[in-house]
């Protein structure tokens, strides 16, 4: 299935993107539980496919509620690990899909479609959600929020010619058609070191948590 987009379209598209990513900042600036990124090895380069046009077989499995009767959807998908195993990551999770629907209110196109997908918190679960939410003709993905299932959703996204805008820390996981709208550890290192070397610091000492996340922060 090949995704075509008129310059309208692909207008569309971009705007909500942008106020769906301005809204995931506000939200993630209130929320105090956001959980560190699970870090995976860089993947392979994924070989570059040009997908077959979509058959009429394709578009008959579109996800398409009544009340939208037969208007032309704007699919955006968004994968977020609503039913994780801790709590405070489906507290995240939630956060993140009432932003996503508050920015569609905010968009205001009665055109659009927000195809919500639970990852369940893992990278198995995240590739099932992108298949599924892609085969329902999802034209951009938000999410997954962990860097192993945006590394797992990255080539299947690809194959279809869809962008992702993922939530992960890592920046590893980015490139080839996936974009990240997240606090990056590596600049907020480099925005304290700034600032503390404008005030005449050059001695530092961090406290990192033995996770990932401090990982990060300690190569940064």
């Amino acid at each position: 299935m090949s995704i075509y987009r008129s310059g309208r379209r692909f207008g569309a598209i971009a705007r909500l993107a942008l106020l769906v990513s301005v809204t995931f900042v506000l939200a993630a600036c209130a929320s105090n539980s956001t959980p560190p990124p699970v870090s995976q090895p860089r993947a392979e380069t994924p070989i570059a496919v040009t997908p077959p046009p979509a058959t009429e077989q394709d578009r008959a499995l579109f996800l398409r509620p009544p009340h939208m009767g037969d208007r032309e959807a704007v699919r955006i998908a968004v994968l977020l690990p609503l039913s994780a195993r801790q709590p405070s990551v489906r507290n995240v999770a939630e956060s993140l899909l009432n932003a996503a629907q508050l920015a569609l209110f905010e968009f205001g196109n009665p055109n659009v479609l927000l195809i919500p997908k639970d990852t369940r918190g893992t990278n198995s679960g995240a590739e099932g959600a992108a298949r599924e939410a892609l085969q329902e003709g999802a034209e951009l993905i938000l999410g997954p929020l962990f860097a192993g299932s945006v590394t797992a959703v990255r080539p299947i996204a690809a194959q279809r010619n869809v962008p992702v805008i993922a939530f992960s820390s890592d920046s590893s996981v980015a490139g080839n058609g996936v974009y990240l709208l997240s606090f990056l550890p590596e600049q907020d290192v480099d925005r304290v070191v700034d600032y503390a070397g404008l005030q005449g610091l050059t001695v530092f000492a961090g406290m990192v948590p033995q996770n990932s996340y401090g990982s990060l922060m300690r190569q940064a």
